[in-house]
């Protein structure tokens, strides 16, 4: 998909007028270039709203406001003009457009409200997405690792009804299963500042998403900041947009932070960071927050719907981030007559990077594969979504650094085994094959076997010879020539006759027998195996 960059640059005192452009990302023609009025006034409109009067309006807007529709179609009419307006035209009809406002006067108006009676609102279109952004990198720095790491900060008291803090992580939870295997999802309830910023450095997430209050204080009572409140304390902290800033600076910054509180995205007075703000200092590559205050119900349900698309859930593939934005909007304002509500347009994503390239759940795993491993029998019964979110991220952790440690050939003392136990009922199986699934997915041969109870190894070492890798196609039999040398030595440890028309590299099958317990006999049988 192309990608197209609209920007409006600070204002030419001289000329009074804002300077516009539009232009490809890459190649194509000269920028098409227009301008806008400093009044933001057109001839042709009638009553236009002053540049104050469109954000009073919006943040002030509570229920139904037909003045909203007006700002958008204001907005929309101030960029469609000129040059821009023709080569707006000739766009195709799938591609971006990253709208890049560089001045500062009206960054802080609702572009998101943008309209036009043929084609509709602009942001929330996801086949054609838009999204505010000023490219600074090619590609979000981990957007190919694999599992993703998302931690999710609940800074609201468990009592706050203001907050559907609940309700928006069973959002989370639903819109995340069918990429279980893709995400480790760690969940921080009411806890302190200080275990954030260890939740942060021990897990390094690619992902951040707060739940809670965004507080603006009145001017000259300080900067704006997210409440973080401490179960285990009684404690409400403050984390101020300089302290995001200061805090995380030498962190490894996730690729995309989503702040679901009111009044996120606004910096409150002239000078000081919104906490949006804070975390594109810090190169964040994407950043979603709220431009005014939203309804607990409507913020939960759009958190969802912005997860869905990323994962792909009800879709023929994965959306990226700016897709997934626009369609979540459009579950806003299909509540309650919510074109006219705010709500839809309160959510403002920034990006630093191309919109594909900052997320990607599946970790290329091509899909014919992915098809494959989920059909298979011995994952029949994994549960959507395991929980277990410690252990999920220890465990995988383990194994990725064992087979790491192999490959450079440092092996030592990685765990090249991993035990799971534990009490009866409490998901073990899940848990062992969310790995599998795992393994499988990323292309290790996994064999799944039943041992049954008091079984010889040499039964043991036979089932998972004979099993079928997870994943595998349909049609392909197990490799019997892989183990051709471990069926010779069984062959010869049992003292096995080899059957007419047979052959010595394949199993006779005979019974094992106590001489196989014995070192010189096990040792070389199983380094056959390996």
């Amino acid at each position: 998909m192309e990608t197209f960059v609209l920007r409006v640059d600070r204002l030419d005192a001289a000329e009074g007028h804002y300077p516009v452009s539009l232009a490809a990302v890459e190649g194509g023609e000269g920028p098409a270039e227009a301008t806008i009025p400093a009044s933001l006034a057109l001839p042709q409109m009638e009553e236009p709203f002053t540049a104050e009067e469109m954000r009073q309006r919006f943040l002030a807007a509570q229920a139904a406001d037909e003045a909203l529709l007006q700002i958008g179609q204001q907005l929309y009419a101030l960029i469609h003009q000129g040059e821009v307006r023709a080569r707006l035209a000739t766009l195709p009809p799938q591609r971006r457009l990253l709208l890049d406002i560089r001045a500062p006067e009206l960054e802080a108006l609702p572009w998101e409200l943008m309209a036009d009676e043929r084609r509709g609102r602009l942001f929330a279109e996801f086949v054609a997405p838009v999204c505010r952004g000023e490219l600074r990198r090619a590609a979000a720095e981990g957007a190919g690792e694999w599992p993703l790491r998302m931690l999710v900060v609940i800074g609201s008291r468990p009592d706050d009804s203001d907050v559907e803090a609940g309700l928006e992580v069973e959002r989370l939870f639903a819109a995340l299963q069918p990429v279980s295997a893709d995400v480790d999802l760690i969940l921080l309830k009411q806890r302190s500042r200080g275990d954030l910023l260890r939740a942060m450095e021990r897990y390094q997430p690619h992902i951040l998403h707060y739940i809670g209050h965004g507080v603006v204080p009145d001017e000259g009572e300080g900067e704006p900041f997210l409440t973080l409140y401490d179960a285990g304390s009684g404690i409400e902290d403050e984390w101020t947009a300089e302290q995001i800033r200061n805090e995380l600076i030498l962190a490894q910054v996730p690729s995309f932070v989503f702040v679901n509180a009111c009044r996120s995205e606004e910096p409150g007075h002239p000078g000081l960071w919104s906490i949006a703000d804070a975390f594109l200092a810090l190169n964040v590559p994407a950043v979603l927050a709220m431009q005014t205050d939203i309804d607990g119900r409507d913020a939960a349900r759009f958190a969802g719907a912005v997860y869905e698309g990323l994962a792909g859930k009800g879709l023929p593939a994965p959306l990226a981030l700016d897709a997934a934005v626009n369609r979540a909007r459009q579950k806003v304002f299909a509540v309650d007559a919510g074109l006219k509500r705010r709500d839809w347009a309160a959510p403002c994503l920034r990006v630093q990077a191309p919109p594909d390239k900052i997320l990607r759940f599946d970790g290329g795993i091509e899909r014919a594969r992915r098809l494959r491993v989920m059909a298979s029998p011995a994952l029949e019964n994994v549960p959507l979504y395991v929980d277990r979110c410690e252990e999920r991220f220890k465990v995988w952790h383990r194994l990725s650094a064992a087979e790491e440690a192999q490959v450079v050939g440092l092996a030592g003392d990685a765990a090249s085994v991993v035990c799971v136990v534990g009490e009866a009922k409490i998901g073990k199986t899940a848990l062992a094959q969310l790995l599998m699934e795992r393994c499988a997915l990323t292309r290790h041969q996994v064999r799944y076997v039943r041992i049954p109870e008091g079984a010889h190894y040499l039964t043991v070492l036979r089932l998972i010879r004979d099993a079928r890798p997870i994943g595998q196609s349909a049609g392909a039999a197990p490799g019997q020539d892989a183990f051709a040398a471990f069926n010779r030595e069984v062959n010869s440890g049992l003292g096995a006759a080899i059957a007419a028309g047979s052959s010595k590299d394949i199993d006779q099958g005979a019974e094992p027998t106590i001489e196989l317990g014995q070192e010189a006999v096990a040792e070389p049988l199983f380094q056959a195996f390996r």
